[in-house]
């Protein structure tokens, strides 16, 4: 099922159109040196409607982001999920 798509506002600069319900992310991750043969990443993830970006060290922080936005929209989160969220606050 395709979204509906809603025009933006008029006098935004955006020429795009805006998917109700949805939340567009930019993702970039890479690999840094080395440290006693760990291979060490991070990255960052762009909410592109706000420009808001956050950096991490490893998934659990990015979900960590992520979460809010997903709770925004209605998205289910697994139990497992959470109960950790709970646990860890």
């Amino acid at each position: 099922m395709t979204p509906k798509q809603v025009p933006a506002d008029e006098g935004s600069e955006q020429a795009q159109f805006i998917e109700p319900n949805t939340h567009s992310f930019i993702l970039k991750v890479w690999l840094e040196d080395e440290v006693d043969d760990t291979k060490i990443w991070r990255g960052y993830l762009t909410h592109v409607a706000s420009g808001q970006r956050v950096y991490f060290k490893n998934l659990l922080e990015m979900n960590n982001h992520l979460t809010p936005h997903l709770k925004r929209i209605g998205f289910p989160l697994p139990f497992w999920w959470r109960a950790y969220q709970w646990l860890t606050k």
